[in-house]
């Protein structure tokens, strides 16, 4: 049996009053992309976000 794939291209991203992000905006690269941020400052929150959009 196969499953089905499929690839989410996000390049660029809005947030306002999710959580603890009040207002982020982004704008991704093509291929790689980290997210570096102090502790408690919404890195976890952004990626609980995008995981919502599969």
């Amino acid at each position: 049996m196969y499953r089905k794939v499929f690839q989410v291209i996000i390049k660029n991203i809005e947030i306002s009053n999710f959580r603890t992000l009040n207002v982020l905006k982004i704008d991704f690269h093509p291929e790689v992309n980290f997210i570096v941020r102090l502790n408690n400052t919404g890195k976890s929150n952004l990626l609980r976000l995008l995981n919502t959009l599969k």
